[in-house]
């Protein structure tokens, strides 16, 4: 999925939805649609994984808790649908057999109903990045309606507002009401890198139908944010999203057109807790975390946002020679790692320090440049820079000569002291406080360069025994 460059159809918004903060969508059709024959197709990206409760892209209910129709990712990381309608219990449900925990990446999910289908196991399947998926059924699907698609409220994020919350982005989501389809109407392989990419969907909706696709973020409304834009004017009411610059602006460009950085929730220590779709950082221990895109060339910008400082925070890039993967104690402990502490504004590689800059206050917004290319990386405050760098001219480095044993550099964050912060990345997926320095890029998969290898497995491929 880091394949660079741009696709023939691009997706220009996503929505992020945070479960701190019980963001959802609702909707409440005013009759049924067809309650046994509907597609549902969305592209999402993963947050917080190994959940408590399920995560949910889809849920509809008549009011007892019985009756409920849902497309979840469930505890355990699998996808699950429910047929819902039930007397005391699930009319239908089937899980994948495959787990899906990389939050690095975006998912292309479609879902196809047909409870009029006289097999009982081909009345729901699953697709995932365009590949069908192997379903264990809980429960066998029954040949009556469903949930999905009845005159009652609908959700998107959510159950009952507060309940089994998703966490992370979700992109360009079609409901079909009435029709099954499989992948091939949303997208599309593309021939020279092997990459499931979206396509532009160009059928008819149905009566209950929608399309959203979040490109309107001039409020929160359902006219704006959660405008249907398939013409049927299913538009959806969003709760607790915002649109206002700054660290909670819920409308990105994040997509599955041009993925882009975050915090990386399977590379970070145990005291760590990520929040904001893996934007925000706070720790309770002497740990830290890396972000999902690591680079050994090119010229890169990303901003912080110090929250909440806290007494004793670096940072910095970390250089996964240890072969840990994230930062186990500060940054700057050893030789793979370089960082700036939060209370003396100081550098910091192999327990070294030096005089820098000044020292970090709630609301300070640090500016990160990495020359990869010159092998110096920078840290500035509130539109200066420390000791009057100049990433643009390569003069005053936080660290010059910097290596990768690995040959991959990342983003990274770590606390010293077992007390709570918070701060918020920015790599580019909203607008930035600050003009980046000439010739420094957004992090994200648009600007990374093409690989040699366009079609992985013509060189690697696992084999199954």
């Amino acid at each position: 999925f880091f394949i660079a460059g741009k696709k023939a159809y691009e997706v220009e918004r996503s929505l992020r939805f945070n479960d701190n903060d019980n963001a959802h969508l609702s909707r409440t059709p005013s009759g049924a649609g067809n309650r046994k024959v509907w597609t549902w197709s969305g592209w999402v990206k993963r947050g917080n994984i190994g959940l408590s409760q399920n995560a949910t892209m889809l849920h509809a209910y008549d009011g007892s808790s019985s009756n409920r129709g849902s497309i979840q990712f469930n505890t355990s990381d699998q996808l699950k649908v429910d047929q819902g309608g039930g007397s005391g219990s699930s009319k239908g449900q089937a899980v994948t057999t495959a787990k899906f925990r990389d939050i690095s990446a975006w998912y292309h999910i479609v879902v196809r109903a047909n409870y009029s289908d006289s097999t009982a196991s081909d009345r729901v399947k699953v697709y995932v990045n365009g590949t069908e998926q192997t379903l264990t059924f809980n429960v066998a699907y029954t040949d009556e309606n469903g949930q999905i698609n009845g005159a009652f409220e609908h959700e998107i994020g959510a159950v009952e507002s507060t309940n089994s919350l998703f966490d992370g982005y979700m992109a360009e989501i079609n409901f079909i009401d009435g029709q099954t389809y499989d992948p091939s109407y949303f997208g599309a392989t593309d021939p020279t890198t092997g990459q499931w990419n979206p396509k532009k969907y160009g059928g008819g909706y149905g009566t209950n139908g929608f399309y959203l696709n979040f490109s309107d973020n001039s409020g929160t409304t359902a006219t704006t944010l959660g405008k249907d834009s398939s013409g049927n004017g299913n538009n959806f009411t969003p709760s607790n999203f915002s649109v206002s610059a700054g660290v909670g602006n819920d409308s990105v460009e994040d997509t599955p057109t041009n993925n882009f950085c975050t915090l990386n929730a399977v590379a970070k220590g145990s005291g760590v807790s990520l929040s904001q779709g893996n934007l925000g950082y706070n720790s309770s221990g002497r740990e830290g975390v890396v972000g999902t895109f690591a680079v050994r060339s090119g010229k890169w910008y990303w901003e912080v946002t110090a929250s909440d400082v806290g007494a004793d925070t670096q940072v910095g890039i970390y250089d996964n020679t240890d072969g840990k993967g994230f930062p186990t104690s500060y940054l700057g402990v050893n030789t793979s790692s370089w960082g700036v502490i939060s209370s003396t504004g100081t550098t910091i590689h192999n327990t070294s320090q030096a005089s820098y800059g000044s020292s970090f206050s709630d609301g300070d917004i640090l500016m990160v440049a990495l020359d990869m290319d010159n092998g110096k990386w920078y840290l500035g405050k509130n539109g200066s820079w420390y000791n009057s760098g100049n990433p643009a001219s390569s003069t005053n480095p936080a660290h010059s000569g910097i290596t990768s044993g690995t040959g991959l550099i990342s983003p990274a964050i770590s606390n010293n002291t077992e007390n709570n912060m918070d701060y918020q990345f920015n790599f580019g997926q909203r607008a930035f406080s600050y003009t980046p320095p000439t010739g420094f890029e957004k992090l994200n998969s648009a600007n990374l360069p093409d690989p040699t290898i366009k079609l992985p497995d013509k060189h690697f491929e696992t084999l199954l025994y």
